[in-house]
């Protein structure tokens, strides 16, 4: 068995990115176990399971690789530019983990950030729909008794003058009290010349 973990991990460079790997393997496992997301944890455990089991053939042929480079150079570095190339590819790969932590970091506090912005804009929306609410409940409480229009309003702005009073039919007295100066409103006029109605 030791001989068989010897192949993948039997040099430094090989050693360190498997630990980084399986860290970043880690982090992104945890993150999606305690996502907020409304699906069951065994679908959860399923997607995670399924992640390390379709990297795992990638990973193992990147550490053979390392291990193959390293120990091809010799155990004294006989052939430096293949222990070189290996420290390259191992930081690439210590690289990659790093930035695969920070972002699944960022996400979480992203997640925290938009739950923040949605209770905000949630309390301001209350807080508008209650001073809607106490306007409302103002004016209706305040009794605002609005004078209906004038007839100068209704007509444009000018008056109508006072209609004449209709004759009933008595003669109008003209001069106070004088009876004899009584004319009969209902008399009809004359042409002055030939006495004739209008």
């Amino acid at each position: 068995m030791a001989k068989l973990l010897n192949v993948f991990v039997g040099a430094p460079q090989s050693k360190y990115a498997a630990v980084a790997v399986l860290v970043s393997f880690a982090a992104v496992g945890l993150a999606v176990l305690f996502s907020k997301e409304r699906v069951p944890l065994t679908q959860k455990l399923v997607a995670v399971s399924l992640l390390f089991l379709l990297s795992l053939p990638a990973m193992l042929l990147t550490l053979f690789q390392l291990t193959c480079m390293v120990t091809g150079a010799g155990l004294r570095n006989q052939r430096w530019w293949c222990s070189g190339y290996a420290w390259l590819v191992s930081a690439l790969i210590i690289l990659y983990s790093v930035l695969l932590v920070v972002m699944t970091i960022l996400s979480f506090r992203a997640e925290s950030q938009s739950v923040k912005v949605e209770k905000f804009y949630s309390s301001r929306e209350n807080f508008q729909e209650m001073a809607e609410d106490m306007m409302e409940e103002e004016e209706e409480g305040a009794g605002v008794v609005t004078m209906p229009p004038s007839e100068a309003e209704l007509s444009g702005g000018e008056e109508k003058m006072p209609e004449p009073e209709v004759a009933s039919g008595e003669p109008e007295k003209v001069g106070g009290t004088n009876e004899g100066a009584m004319v009969a409103a209902m008399e009809p006029e004359g042409f002055t010349s030939c006495g004739a109605p209008w």
